[in-house]
């Protein structure tokens, strides 16, 4: 019984270990958005889901003060780094995406904002050699504006929640241990 909750144990643990990011795709097979990003910053270790959405700022985070998850430019700094350390490059190059949501120039993340204008940026720009942060921007955008150029893009992050099947497969097994300790318990009297 000892191996049988072991051979669990080691196939949860493989399972949980094989999760990754994964690149979101698009209509024209280039990338909309990542799943499963690991994103290391103040909060501590956390799984992201990230959009690109080249729309207004107001239309991507709404009118008023948004419920970003990362405040800090260190935050914002780690984020973006995991970002850019997924992000396919090759695929984007030359390409000329007909989908608006695929980044080919740059991905922004905001940072100072009031309720006209969004003044700083923190900018993550293609370069010959790959994506590459570039950092605070000082940028004057409306909120309801268009970017200057095509397939420039915000990255919008949002927390994942962990799949039932997962967090019910760790419940049985905590469940099956405490079973045994209390049979071995019983045993031994």
């Amino acid at each position: 019984m000892k191996r049988v909750v072991f051979l669990i144990a080691v196939c949860l643990l493989d399972g949980a270990s094989q999760a990754g990011a994964s690149i979101v795709v698009g209509p024209d097979s280039l990338p909309i958005g990542i799943d499963n990003l690991s994103i290391t910053y103040s909060g501590g270790t956390a799984l992201f889901n990230v959009r690109f959405d080249e729309r207004p700022f107001n239309d991507v985070y709404g009118s008023g003060t948004p419920n970003l998850p990362f405040i800090t430019e260190a935050d914002v700094a780690a984020a973006m780094t995991a970002l850019h350390g997924v992000l396919p490059f090759t695929t984007l190059l030359g390409s000329t995406p007909t989908y608006d949501s695929a980044p080919n120039n740059a991905v922004y993340y905001p940072l100072e904002f009031d309720d006209d204008d969004v003044s700083f940026i923190y900018l993550v720009q293609r370069a010959p050699s790959g994506w590459q942060n570039r950092g605070r921007e000082d940028y004057a955008l409306t909120r309801d504006g268009n970017f200057d150029f095509t397939n420039e893009v915000w990255a919008r992050f949002t927390p994942t929640v962990p799949e039932p099947s997962s967090a019910t497969a760790w419940l049985l097994l905590t469940a099956l241990v405490f079973v045994l300790r209390r049979r071995a318990s019983a045993a031994s009297l």
